[in-house]
């Protein structure tokens, strides 16, 4: 199974900014400026959710932006669209010769984290973002199938990297443990959760 969507990818039109417009980057938005943010946001949100976690970190620090919007960030709404356009023919392939065994498989997952990248309301760089791919393979090996990839600010005020580091790990860990769960109750569906 091939999953992609480059029609969808290339059909995202770019923000029109005036070049007046764009020498003011601190400058904030209209209302008709931050219409054009939240479409962005909506179209490529879709994308990265579904086919393209490559956009899913840029999705998301756009989209914290519209509490209070910028130039700047019509400006990045633009960016992420050309990377959207970019690699639009990005595809996921799922194949049923991988030698997955439902019975016998592996989970792995990846997470990372940017330790204050993304502004607040209380201030620039304040929030820390994070995220993290999880998937599935045979035990002995082989391809790797995506089954969920995740990105979000970490809901606490991280103070180190670390911090934000190991909040990023306790989310994928998360995910990671409620898979074994599904996959538990669809090979042992007898068993209950305390079994565990």
């Amino acid at each position: 199974i091939i999953v992609g969507q480059g029609d969808a990818a290339r059909a995202i039109d770019f923000v029109e900014i005036l070049p007046s417009r764009r020498k003011l980057l601190a400058a904030r938005c209209t209302s008709e400026e931050l219409t054009e943010i939240r479409r962005v946001v909506g179209a490529v949100g879709w994308l990265a959710r579904q086919t393209r976690p490559d956009l899913l970190a840029a999705t998301s620090i756009l989209a914290q932006s519209t509490s209070d919007p910028r130039v700047s960030h019509l400006v990045a709404a633009n960016s992420l669209i050309k990377a959207a356009r970019q690699d639009a023919d990005f595809q996921l392939a799922f194949s049923s010769g991988a030698g997955i065994d439902i019975d016998d498989c592996r989970i792995l997952r990846s997470s990372d984290s940017a330790f204050a990248n993304v502004d607040d309301v209380s201030g620039p760089k304040i929030k820390s973002q994070a995220g993290y791919v999880l998937g599935i393979r045979a035990k002995d090996g082989g391809k790797l199938h995506f089954v969920e990839f995740q990105t979000g600010t970490v809901k606490r005020v991280c103070r180190s990297t670390p911090s934000a580091e190991a909040n990023g790990l306790v989310a994928a860990v998360e995910a990671a443990d409620y898979l074994r769960s599904v996959i538990l109750a669809i090979v042992c569906p007898t068993m209950s959760l305390g079994e565990l």
